[in-house]
């Protein structure tokens, strides 16, 4: 086959698109000004919300009107930021989101238990909770990682889900119409005891 055809195929392909629509931007369907996407009266636990998707996300939830934004992350100082980012954004916005951060490794179970406890004391009943934390490595083989290492990426990712679900879940009061995101699916029902 001649070179040029082959190169003339090869351009053309890069400007193919079989996607009809591309969206560079938010559009209504997803808008966070949708008013059928608003969080009114809603509590919002995000792990892993100083940076990142996990920023973003509760950017869009202040941006939809959530009554109180809760992060959760292990550097005071990325929290300290996105806080300050978040009330800002809360104020362009006009929504009055109560912006909440808490330093805590969600590995440690100990400390989370006492961080749900804290919330039940400020009689806080988180109404969404987004596991967004996760711990990665550089990929390895696993005997290269070692046991450790391993066991940790374990807590972070498998057990403190499962854990905050499960705290998430037994929270006093109302439970039907909350809501949990774990990193590859979403549930939404009426979750009942």
């Amino acid at each position: 086959m001649d070179p040029e055809a082959i190169d003339q195929l090869f351009k053309t392909l890069l400007h193919t698109s079989v996607t009809k629509t591309v969206h560079r931007d938010v559009y209504p369907a997803i808008s966070a000004s949708n008013f059928k996407l608003h969080q009114s009266g809603k509590a919002i636990l995000i792990t892993g919300g100083s940076s990142g998707v996990g920023f973003s996300t509760a950017r869009a939830f202040v941006r939809a009107s959530a009554s109180i934004v809760i992060i959760v992350a292990r550097s005071s100082d990325a929290l300290a930021t996105a806080v300050t980012s978040l009330e800002v954004e809360a104020k362009k916005a006009g929504t009055g989101t109560k912006i909440i951060s808490k330093s805590l490794d969600v590995s440690d179970i100990s400390a989370v238990k006492k961080f749900w406890e804290d919330l039940e004391k400020d009689e806080i009943s988180v109404d969404v909770y987004i596991a967004n934390a996760a711990k990665f490595t550089e990929p390895k083989p696993i005997l290269e990682l070692g046991a450790d290492e391993v066991w940790s990426q374990m807590e972070t990712n498998a057990k403190s889900p499962l854990y905050f679900v499960e705290k998430f879940y037994a929270q006093k009061g109302e439970t039907e119409g909350k809501s949990y995101t774990y990193p590859s699916f979403t549930r939404s029902d009426n979750l009942k005891k």
